[in-house]
Order: structure tokens, then C-alpha cells, then sequence
């Protein structure tokens, strides 16, 4: 039997298993958030009579704002495009959710705001991964540059 080193499995910093956790956080939090999205699409109309109104916003804009950032941001980081960006964004949504939305700060109505910045925060140090678009883009650019030479 061949004994395969370790250290073959290492790519840019991250062990493969490290990759796939990042790949399955991706998915599971962009799926979890879409999921929200779709909802407020779906029930906008409802919705919107007593959505929030965060920095004089009224509960239209700050729905649609809300709802496009939550859709667009969690297509973008399942599949890995644009990923610490689309962290960064959805990240300073559940901020506003958390800390803005309410008069007073209540832990039990932040929490699962909170909980989602804390996955955002990861992704952003993270990135995408080895199995995501920006990192397949990354290749292709690179691979081009090495062929123009």
C-alpha cells in the first residue's frame, strides 16, 4: 500500500476537509438566508404594513433593500462569487437587523441576526474556498496570464 503524505492535501493554507466545511457553510447559510428572501417576496405586500423602518427609511425601501440584499447576497455566496463581499453586505444587514431595527437592543429578538453575522464574519476571513467561483476565476485568469507569456 502507498502511503500518501499529509502535506499533499494542502492547498493555499487550507486542508481539503477545511475546504469542504467552508463549501457545506456556504451553502447551508446561503439556502437558510434565501429562504428568508423568498418569503418576503412572496408575502411583501403583508409584510411591508409593518416592516421596520430603520434609519427614516420607510417600510417599503427598507423591505426592498433588505429583501435584495438577502436574495442576491446568499445566489452569491452558494455559489461562491464574490464571496467576502457578499459576506461584508449581508453582514451589515444583520447588523442593522440586530442593533437598528428595534428601539432597544433585546438578545432574544438579535439572536439568530447575530447568530448569521457570526457566519458572515467567518466567510469574510475565509473567503470561498477552493470549491467556489472566485476561486475557479482566480485559476482561469492565471492559467491565461501564464499562457501569454
Amino acid at each position: 500500500m502507498v502511503e500518501v503524505k499529509r502535506d499533499r492535501f494542502l492547498r493555499n493554507g487550507f486542508k481539503v476537509e477545511v475546504n469542504i466545511a467552508i463549501l457545506f457553510l456556504r451553502f447551508f447559510v446561503g439556502f437558510m438566508m434565501l429562504t428568508h428572501a423568498v418569503d418576503k417576496i412572496e408575502n411583501f405586500g403583508v409584510i411591508a404594513e409593518g416592516f421596520p423602518t430603520p434609519f427614516g427609511l420607510n417600510s417599503w425601501v427598507a423591505l426592498s433593500l433588505i429583501t435584495f440584499v438577502e436574495f442576491v447576497g446568499s445566489v452569491f455566496i452558494i455559489a461562491g462569487l464574490f464571496t467576502r463581499i457578499a459576506a461584508i453586505i449581508l453582514g451589515l444587514g444583520m447588523v442593522t437587523a440586530a442593533f437598528f431595527t428595534f428601539t432597544e437592543f433585546f438578545m432574544k429578538q438579535s439572536e439568530l441576526a447575530l447568530m448569521y453575522l457570526g457566519i458572515y464574519i467567518t466567510l469574510f476571513i475565509t473567503g470561498g474556498g477552493n470549491f467556489s467561483l472566485d476561486k475557479f476565476i482566480k485559476r482561469f485568469f492565471k492559467n491565461k496570464k501564464r499562457t501569454n507569456r
